[in-house]
């Protein structure tokens, strides 16, 4: 549990709140997560923990982060929080969630900073059982394209997926990752 206070305005400032999770921020949710001197909230397609529930979209139930005790704040697959922020956002030109990956994912953006896989994705269930990686996404990794490179030359033309390709997935194979093994590191099988 945190010791803090979620958000806090010490100004005369009324503050718009939209897409946001506002949790575990003290011993009473009701008070530790907004506390305003001056000024009011407009909470809006929020996850806030004790209060605002119910109106503009927003949810009051537990985020399903990963692992917020080691601070790793990603989404659960089955958190609430996936697919439910403002149906009307629009991302602008190249936005993108904390971890560089396209702010929109899915039909609709989520709730805090990390955009979630796409739940009614077919392959969806494949990704989870792989990590989650970031590179899931990665146009040509579906056609065997494991290090994001192009071979070949000009004169014998190029090809996304060769040998060098075979060499990331043969360095790779069968690693067990932490805590029963090394894990893979660097550019191995995920593409940048």
């Amino acid at each position: 549990m945190r010791k803090f206070t979620g958000i806090k305005s010490d100004y005369a400032a009324d503050v718009n709140i939209t897409n946001c999770i506002i949790w575990d921020n003290g011993a009473d949710p009701n008070n530790d997560n907004l506390h305003a001197d001056y000024g009011t909230f407009d909470v809006t397609y929020s996850c806030l923990q004790g209060s605002y529930a119910g109106t503009g979209g927003n949810i009051d139930s537990d985020p399903c982060f990963v692992d917020d005790v080691n601070d790793d704040y990603h989404l659960t697959w089955d958190s609430n929080c996936v697919d439910t922020g403002d149906p009307n956002f629009v991302e602008d030109a190249n936005e993108t969630d904390i971890d560089g990956n396209p702010r929109l994912m899915g039909g609709r953006v989520d709730m805090g900073a990390d955009e979630d896989f796409p739940h009614c994705d077919p392959n969806y269930p494949d990704w989870v059982s792989v990590g989650r990686p970031d590179c899931w996404c990665y146009p040509r990794q579906c056609h065997g394209d494991a290090d994001g490179l192009k071979q070949g030359s000009a004169f014998a033309g190029y090809m996304y997926v060769g040998t060098d390709d075979l060499a990331v997935l043969v360095d790779a194979w069968k690693i067990l990752e932490p805590p029963k093994g090394p894990g893979v590191s660097g550019n191995q099988i995920c593409a940048v």
